[in-house]
């Protein structure tokens, strides 16, 4: 079947990305050129399943858009979801509205086109983050197993706030990492602040996961300083 020849030749790109981190010499290790790779799997993997089912995957994406995102398009308020708890998080559907009003497509390829894209390039992220705790070659691996991993790719396919918290959710910990490793600008707590917010009005476990996260980050730097503070290991994506 089509699929199981997708799934096998997938899973041998994804097993050579992995080789050429692990067993390439340093100098011929780009980070770029793997992190280029690393996407185009996650984009190829995510939006093959996307765009050849049709209508949407998993229960809960018909809930969320055909439900609570087309009542709050149809009303323009979101009093049309004033008796679901999504009430006091709405940032999803409300972001997805925007994109299909702002793109002028259906909520469907809205979703594709916004959180579809987003997730898998919150890879950078993970890697950013890596880069702070670790060399280059094992934040590449962090973010190839990322990449890979079965919950991530769900969540990369079945598109609900579960999907845009896990996004916020990288964002306040690459923040909070930075924090830790020294760098305590105003534009870093700015950083926490902002992706805490968003992850709170767009999923409330998440949002509770990343309060226990900070408060342990807290307590950690009280502590003194625990993390490298070699910021040029970021590099371009993550600029002092």
């Amino acid at each position: 079947p089509i699929s199981t020849t997708f799934l096998l030749a997938s899973g041998l790109v994804g097993t050579a990305i992995l080789a050429q981190i692990l067993f390439l010499d340093d100098d011929a290790l780009g980070p770029g050129l793997v992190l280029g790779q690393l996407l185009a799997l996650a984009l190829v993997v995510r939006f093959t399943a996307l765009l050849s089912t049709p209508g949407l995957i998993g229960v809960d994406s018909w809930t969320h858009l055909t439900d609570y995102a087309a009542a709050i398009q149809t009303t323009d308020s979101l009093s049309a979801i004033a008796d679901v708890k999504y009430r006091t998080a709405p940032l999803f559907h409300v972001l997805v509205v925007i994109a299909a009003d702002a793109i002028g497509v259906g909520l469907r390829a809205a979703t594709y086109v916004s959180m579809g894209l987003a997730l898998p390039l919150s890879t950078l992220l993970l890697y950013a983050i890596g880069t702070l705790l670790f060399d280059r070659r094992w934040a590449l691996l962090a973010a190839g197993l990322f990449v890979m991993a079965d919950h991530v790719i769900r969540w990369g396919v079945h598109i609900i706030p579960t999907s845009m918290g896990l996004v916020f959710f990288l964002g306040a910990l690459a923040g909070t990492t930075r924090l830790l490793a020294g760098d305590t600008r105003r534009a870093t707590y700015a950083i926490v602040v902002a992706f805490g917010i968003a992850t709170a009005l767009t999923h409330q476990i998440s949002a509770f996961i990343l309060l226990v996260v900070l408060g342990v980050g807290a307590v950690v730097g009280s502590l003194g300083s625990v993390l490298p503070g070699d910021f040029d290991r970021a590099g371009s994506l993550w600029p002092v």
